[in-house]
């Protein structure tokens, strides 16, 4: 198959050494982004926050990662980033390193890994692995230059799809205070170029919990940290041999860490945002204009894109979720606002969304995958006080073309997705 992309979910080893994780049928992998939410039990709240975002192209990796301490008087928060893992999970007790893995090798159908330091509890791990004959992979960072424009030009291709990470570190750390995080994505069919990202951080050091966060729908990274939306950077001008990241709000320094995916004209590939329509039953969203065969992104509780938000419910939870038409999870972080004494959940579900408020004690939205549905989009079945107007964003990759004997595909250009 030209393009392959799918997500599953496993248990993590309590023990160093290589673990596989595989998806039958799928074939070699070449990339593979990995989930890690501090929860070992499914659809269940495990205290203290602890979330793990990674990639790598089998050669490079790159991760960040956060935890926000729960039952603490003072707010003890950390962020992490690195160069040789995949995964990363912090002991928001002790603001150090609790696990780590790097990649190991590709094998049939899937991933191996190497835990260098196991975690001590058989988190929940998401996987999602991308593959084909017609897919490039590259993973790496831009430094972001103050107010100066960046010209990535590692990658070496124009990229369909790729996904984003910041959290304000310049440089290599198992553990720095003040949980940061934004996950951004961007699709480009030729002409086009889309993006959004999600930013969150929980302020380290007050005596009342001070999470913060914002929906971008024209940017792919940034911070917003002590109530201030610190930075912003969009990507623009992509070309044959990679993109340019632009500062449009403050002067950003520091690592991007990214997964470029190019396809190969085999499939499209979007970025954006989709809102519900509220009440409960199949929703259909035709946000992607194709039928894709994996959506993955992140939301919050945000009600308006492009909104800092500072107080309230809005602010609470950071969620990452993937589905494609076998599987689906979601893997959160959840920080109950302005309260003296931390209250801080993990949690994971087999659901294409789950919105939970107050540190995870509402759940507020949940969303079960219906179908890929052809030519427009997905169905998603929302139930459980669905609250109107919540945001989501993220990426969707269309599934395979497949192209009459003779030709070669290229349906993002003559389409213009």
């Amino acid at each position: 198959m030209g393009v392959s992309a799918v997500v599953t979910r496993v248990a993590c080893n309590t023990s160093t050494g290589t673990q596989d994780i595989t998806v039958s049928g799928f074939g070699t992998p070449v990339a593979a982004m990995f989930v890690l939410a501090r929860a070992t039990t499914e659809d269940t709240n495990a205290d203290s926050s602890g979330l793990s975002v990674g990639f790598t192209d089998g050669t490079l990796m790159r991760v960040m990662a956060l935890s926000d301490n729960d039952a603490a008087a003072t707010m003890e928060t950390d962020k992490a980033y690195q160069t040789t893992d995949v995964i990363l999970m912090l002991d928001p007790s002790a603001g150090t390193l609790e696990g780590s893995a790097h990649f190991d090798s590709w094998i049939t159908d899937g991933v191996r890994i190497d835990w260098d330091d196991a975690v001590p509890s058989a988190y929940l791990l998401v996987v999602y692995l991308f593959g084909g004959t017609d897919v490039t992979a590259y993973v790496n960072h831009a430094t972001m230059n103050s107010a100066s424009d960046v010209d990535v030009t590692d990658p070496g291709f124009a990229f369909d799809a790729a996904v984003f990470l910041y959290n304000d570190l310049a440089s290599a750390s198992d553990a720095t205070a003040g949980a940061q995080l934004s996950l951004g994505f961007a699709g480009w069919d030729g002409a086009t170029l889309t993006q959004c990202a999600l930013m969150w951080s929980s302020q380290d050091s007050p005596t009342a919990a001070a999470p913060n966060t914002r929906v971008c729908t024209d940017s792919v990274g940034g911070t917003i940290y002590a109530d201030t939306e610190s930075y912003r950077f969009v990507c623009k001008d992509v070309d044959a041999n990679g993109f340019t990241l632009d500062p449009v709000v403050g002067s950003p320094v520091g690592v991007v860490p990214y997964l470029a995916l190019n396809f190969g004209g085999a499939a499209a590939a979007i970025a954006g945002r989709w809102t519900n329509a509220g009440g409960t039953g199949d929703q259909a969203f035709t946000w992607p204009g194709f039928t894709p065969q994996l959506v993955m992104g992140t939301y919050t509780h945000a009600v308006l894109a492009d909104n800092n938000y500072t107080t309230g419910r809005n602010v609470d939870l950071l969620a990452v979720f993937g589905f494609d038409d076998t599987r689906e999870y979601t893997s959160a972080i959840c920080v109950n606002d302005a309260i003296g004494t931390s209250n801080t959940v993990s949690h994971s579900a087999s659901f294409a969304c789950q919105v939970k408020t107050a540190a995870g004690t509402e759940t507020r939205t949940v969303g079960a995958f219906t179908s890929f549905d052809s030519g427009a989009g997905f169905t998603l079945n929302l139930s459980t006080n669905a609250a109107a107007g919540l945001e989501w964003c993220g990426l969707a990759i269309e599934e395979f073309v497949v192209a009459p004997t003779g030709i070669v595909p290229f349906r993002r250009r003559i389409e213009g997705y």
